[in-house]
């Protein structure tokens, strides 16, 4: 039998917190994720978003984005594979929006973009989002049409997810 985790057990344990939760076992398939690695797809997440939009209180826009594409995404199973595969793409979503957001790493005061290319051709090429493991980062948005802040405790997950909730 093969060790698996009981996502069943977990929100029931999760509903006995009171807390509001976003249910997203429904509206994701198996292709909106790597075939060789545990992450979603960024350019997947229209749907996690319009989602989240309805729990949230913001209104859900489908914004266009340009697909920016790095062909030579390894996934964290890909060398675990018995199959000789080829690597898959990874997409970073860019517009003017991302493109003009301010943001602040506590780690690398370099880097001052939702997304660190230099990640794209390191062991794990996932980390191009928000700098991979990064402890504390601030996005700011001046061209926010609202006023309101969100604070995000992240994990991989969250990092592709963050910059398109902008």
């Amino acid at each position: 039998e093969f060790l698996q985790i009981d996502y069943n057990y977990l929100y029931n344990e999760i509903d006995k917190l009171n807390i509001n939760t976003i249910d997203i076992r429904n509206i994701m398939e198996l292709k909106d994720y790597y075939e060789t690695d545990t992450h979603w797809r960024q350019e997947k997440l229209h749907k996690v978003i319009k989602e989240m939009s309805k729990t949230m209180n913001f209104n859900y826009q489908d914004i266009q984005y340009k697909e920016n594409t790095y062909n030579e995404f390894y996934g964290v199973y890909y060398g675990e594979s018995a199959i000789n595969r080829k690597p898959e793409s990874i997409i970073y979503l860019t517009n003017n929006d991302l493109d003009n957001l301010t943001v602040d790493y506590l780690e690398n005061e370099n880097l001052h973009t939702v997304y660190n290319l230099d990640n794209l051709t390191s062991l794990d090429s996932y980390e191009v989002y928000l700098d991979g493991a990064s402890s504390f980062i601030e996005i700011y948005n001046d061209n926010s049409i609202s006023n309101k802040e969100l604070v995000i405790f992240r994990d991989s997950f969250g990092s592709s997810l963050t910059p398109l909730l902008t």
